[in-house]
């Protein structure tokens, strides 16, 4: 596939993408979203007391009754929280500038995913058809459409921002480091899923070494050390700092 016929088949998927989401545009409140937006007043102002409160609290610590709960995950999410703030400024209070951004979001995760999918399997035309399937699976566009579907949109952009600087790095190109801090920071204050950075930056790895036609490498050298290290200590650190001040338990199904 020609760069040309890339830049088509890319822009197609994306204009495919803004119209499975159009009708969600003008959708109103619905479930999580009452709760978490539209009667929660830390996200109504950009003000030093609901930013600090975003950084020290759960996403779910909106009034007494959820925070004395036992029976309720607990979610550190404060990036998700100041963007519901911004988007409650732009739209003056009605859900339209939060559809508008989760479509943004997804379109720059789908453009992502692409560029991934295109690295690691060795072809435009692979990447194009793997992006068609994440982009317009209905699990995803539910996370687009709906509101309260934003953590999955912010942190997949994260970790798919930090893939995009360690892939730059392994290639010695320039700006890697800032996307991989952009990307890890973005990820890990939006939901807990960035912890498989690790992982996906060892398969970035793998993808160097195939193109350098490189057969009988050591997986664990120093490459690997200086790469996928670092990814490893802020993942167990991240736990390790959730274990002791936001524990992670599950959800509770009561009253059955």
């Amino acid at each position: 596939m020609t760069r040309a016929q890339e830049r088509w088949g890319l822009g197609i998927l994306l204009g495919l993408v803004v119209l499975s989401v159009l009708p969600a545009l003008r959708g109103e409140w619905l479930v999580d979203d009452v709760p978490l937006v539209l009667q929660n007043r830390h996200v109504h102002a950009l003000s030093w007391e609901n930013v600090s409160w975003a950084f020290t609290h759960d996403m779910w610590d909106v009034d007494l009754e959820l925070a004395q709960s036992s029976a309720r995950s607990v979610y550190y999410r404060p990036l998700v929280l100041l963007s519901y703030a911004l988007d409650w400024i732009l739209g003056a209070g009605t859900t339209t500038s939060f559809h508008v951004t989760n479509l943004i979001l997804h379109l720059g995760v789908t453009y992502l995913v692409v560029r991934a999918l295109t690295r690691w399997l060795g072809s435009s035309t692979l990447g194009l058809v793997g992006g068609a399937l994440y982009a317009l699976h209905p699990a995803k566009i539910e996370s687009v459409a709906w509101i309260s579907g934003r953590p999955d949109l912010l942190a997949t952009l994260g970790i798919l921002i930090a893939c995009e600087g360690v892939a730059r790095g392994l290639r010695r190109h320039s700006g890697s480091a800032p996307l991989v801090f952009l990307g890890m920071a973005l990820g890990y204050l939006s939901k807990e899923t960035t912890v498989v950075l690790p992982l996906l930056a060892f398969i970035e790895i793998l993808v160097v070494r195939r193109e350098r036609g490189a057969r009988f490498t050591p997986l664990f050298d120093r490459e690997t050390l200086r790469v996928v290290a670092p990814q490893l200590v802020v993942a167990v650190s991240y736990l390790t700092l959730r274990h002791f001040f936001l524990p992670l338990r599950p959800f509770a199904i009561t009253g059955l």
